[in-house]
């Protein structure tokens, strides 16, 4: 086995080690994903809907494939924080 020093980078985990302790992140996976789905000039927003907004269907809008939309979420269950 070799020394390679500090872990920065393990299986699309960022870690981040300091006095405090050891933190993780998933940020640069995150933004993998977005560049993966053409969406990496995209806003960030901390809550994806707006409080008191009511929804209603745009019968003009156009038709969204399903499943990319359920693969695009299900690849962001990721969170960041140090």
């Amino acid at each position: 086995m070799t020394y390679l020093g500090k872990m920065k980078y393990f299986l699309g985990i960022e870690v981040y080690q300091s006095s405090k302790g050891i933190f993780i992140c998933q940020q640069k996976y995150a933004r993998e994903i977005l560049q993966r789905f053409g969406m990496q000039d995209s806003k960030e927003v901390g809550n994806p809907i707006v409080p008191g907004n009511k929804l209603s269907k745009d019968e003009e809008g156009k038709i969204v494939d399903a499943n990319n939309y359920k693969t695009i979420v299900g690849e962001f269950n990721v969170s960041c924080s140090h």
